[in-house]
């Protein structure tokens, strides 16, 4: 790290880089002009990265307090670049928005109404031939096969339902539904 430091190249360092330096020099140069929340902040944000660098599965619980942090921080050390928290947290909220809808999804496919329906139509096909004249029942069975064949169809599709609204709980352990 200290090679990293060194170098006149700031760009080369990572979050790790710069979180360490503030914490090892707190007391000689950041004590006078932030306080106690600020050297806590630091040491949240450490602990974040720690446990984004060993890939932990549960890295940030809540990835916005990650970024309130590191927001606060700028804020507190008066950044010129306070957009750049402001993006940060609109792509994290968008990718927490994202994965909640992929989770909340669910693919439909209904056999047993396409089966249902299937039978129907093919009941409905042979009456049709068995009790109207020729020309007549020629037409309505193939109508009839063509309307039924779409209900199977659509059926037997999957599609998604997205449930996300007022009862909708990803965390709760009986279902997508309260």
């Amino acid at each position: 790290m200290a090679h990293v430091i060194n170098s006149v190249d700031t760009d080369k360092w990572d979050a790790q880089v710069a979180l360490v330096l503030i914490w090892e020099n707190w007391n000689s140069v950041f004590r006078h002009d932030l306080g106690f929340v600020e050297r806590s902040l630091v040491s949240e944000l450490r602990e974040f990265r720690h446990r984004w660098a060993l890939s932990v599965s549960s890295v940030c619980e809540v990835p916005t307090r990650c970024v309130d942090g590191i927001e606060r921080l700028l804020e507190a050390v008066k950044s010129d670049e306070p957009e750049d928290a402001e993006q940060l947290r609109r792509e994290t909220l968008k990718l927490l928005h994202d994965d909640e809808l992929s989770e909340s999804c669910i693919f439909t496919c209904d056999w047993f109404k396409a089966f249902v329906a299937s039978i129907c139509g093919l009941l409905m096909v042979v009456v049709v031939l068995e009790f109207l004249p020729q020309p007549l029942s020629w037409v309505l069975a193939a109508l009839t096969t063509i309307i039924f064949s779409r209900f199977v169809y659509k059926s037997t599709r999957a599609t998604t339902v997205i449930n996300t609204g007022p009862r909708h709980s990803g965390r709760c352990p009986r279902g997508f539904l309260w």
